[in-house]
């Protein structure tokens, strides 16, 4: 019985690589509309679907597949005697490879379409041959990505002719995923949701007890509590447990050297770099040992022993961290606290931040960059020594972490004072001054950094009888100048960055 390759694809990109190897091992091509239209422009054979099913396509070319004789001809079993003598009586093709790609239903969205342009653009006849032949992938070998052109021709000059049940069973996994992710794409649309999901999760309760609060998960099992991390030891973990974590190690995220952040209520209350990370945690905690009782602690690199034992010496309700030793794991496990270990965090960055609204959602792309010193622009008289520049770096990073308007002050890659969450910024550089006094020498130097810009001098005036040493933010107010004056007049270097971090 003579074998054929069914091919209907919305992308026409390199098929001339398919219709090649199809020729060569004397594979018939059935196809369909444009497809039909570009094969023929190649200068290959190719049957036109409607000579098969004897009923040509209608509706605009809404049905043109579904047809007995095209899902008969990739459904029948071939060891089945009498699935072979109902398609040789019917005169059916035995269909034995699908070339199939779907209209660009998640295009028309994201380009705005109408909703008429994009309800055209959901695709019923190559889904549903999709789904035939991963069916039958015991016989039948489904392409639905251009990228895997060259994987089948590879794989038919390998096998002269043929592909291996190895080949069959991943083509099939692959062509599954994608019209799951089609479906849900459209699923979503109609459903007005914004992120792809797969597990839910019923958490005890949102940021309070008397509101509900679920956990949403797209590719991951439920019990790996979420993509980025494992969980090791502990109670389940919350609402509130989840939004700290995540706050904590995007800012751990943006941090090189060995470094800790602890957070409270989504805001980083203590931060510290170091050579070691039992040397970061010291550092760290000192900040501010109030703030840091009961939050979360994340650390960039493997605990020791040495360091878990300085954990337990305080009240946690998670740690997360990049590995530990068993020795460090057995010491943890002798409290009360959930002990996470950070996975793979590479794909962080490409996540779109989203947040509901009455009738809606907001989304925006995740806040990546990094300043670094060829951004900075010095504008006054005085410049800073090298340390200062890497102090100013480090305390302009951890402010993008902190809730606007924040303020962030800090000495020796160490944070000395945080305000944060202030209507007023001029109260943050307040609240900033007096966490430091509070837990440092009255004499600590230090730098400070805005996450917006400083509007007017009276941010400034406050530095007056303190030992500032530089000042670090975005620029751009009207009042630069008069700003700068001041700094000058304290003698304190200020350098622009030119962006603002925002975090609301």
């Amino acid at each position: 019985m003579k074998e054929f390759a069914l091919i209907s694809v919305q992308d026409k990109k390199n098929l001339k690589i398919i219709c090649n190897i199809f020729k060569k091992y004397k594979i018939g091509i059935i196809s369909t509309g444009g497809t039909y239209n570009k094969i023929k422009r190649l200068g290959f054979s190719v049957i036109k679907i409607d000579k098969i099913t004897n009923f040509e396509e209608i509706l605009d070319g809404r049905v043109k597949t579904l047809h007995p004789k095209i899902h008969g001809g990739l459904l029948f079993d071939r060891k089945n005697k009498n699935h072979i003598k109902i398609i040789n009586k019917k005169n059916i093709p035995q269909i034995n490879y699908v070339v199939i790609n779907l209209y660009e239903f998640e295009k028309s969205v994201k380009l705005n379409k109408d909703h008429n342009e994009c309800i055209n653009n959901i695709d019923v006849g190559g889904h549903s041959l999709i789904r035939s032949a991963a069916k039958n992938y015991k016989y039948v070998t489904v392409v639905s990505r251009v990228g895997d052109y060259r994987k089948l021709s590879n794989e038919l000059r390998k096998n002269n002719g043929k592909t291996s049940i190895k080949f069959r069973l991943e083509s099939a996994k692959k062509a599954f995923e994608e019209i799951y992710k089609y479906d849900l794409e459209i699923s979503n649309w109609f459903n007005n949701k914004s992120k792809k999901i797969k597990n839910k999760k019923v958490l005890k309760y949102g940021e309070n007890p008397h509101q509900k609060a679920r956990l949403y998960l797209s590719n991951k099992k439920i019990n790996n509590v979420f993509p980025f991390f494992n969980k090791l030891y502990g109670k389940d973990i919350g609402y509130n447990n989840i939004n700290d974590v995540f706050s904590a190690v995007l800012c751990l995220n943006d941090l090189k050297k060995p470094s800790v952040v602890f957070v409270k209520h989504a805001n980083p209350c203590c931060v510290a770099s170091d050579k070691t990370i039992s040397k970061a945690f010291t550092k760290s905690l000192e900040c501010d040992i109030k703030s840091a009782f009961g939050g979360v602690a994340a650390l960039n690199k493997k605990i020791d022993e040495k360091t878990a034992k300085k954990i337990n010496r305080i009240f946690l309700d998670v740690v997360v961290a990049k590995d530990y030793s068993e020795k460090a794991l057995n010491i943890l496990r002798k409290k009360e606290i959930i002990i996470l270990k950070l996975n793979d965090l590479k794909k962080l960055k490409n996540y779109k931040e989203i947040r509901s609204i009455p009738g809606g959602y907001l989304e925006q792309d995740y806040d990546k960059e990094i300043i670094k010193r060829n951004r900075l622009n010095c504008v006054t008289k005085k410049i800073a020594n090298k340390n200062c520049i890497r102090d100013m770096i480090f305390a302009f990073t951890v402010a993008k972490h902190v809730k606007s308007n924040s303020i962030v002050l800090a000495k020796n890659e160490q944070v000395v004072g945080i305000g944060a969450g202030q209507m007023s910024r001029v109260e943050s550089v307040k609240i900033s001054l007096s966490k430091m006094l509070k837990n440092f020498d009255k004499k600590q130097s230090f730098v400070l950094a805005s996450d917006g810009f400083l509007p007017f001098p009276d941010n400034i005036n406050l530095l007056k009888n303190t030992n500032c040493i530089g000042i670090i933010q975005p620029g751009g107010s009207k009042n630069d100048n008069i700003l700068i004056k001041k700094a000058d007049s304290y003698k304190i270097p200020m350098y622009f960055t030119g962006i603002r971090h925002f975090k609301h």
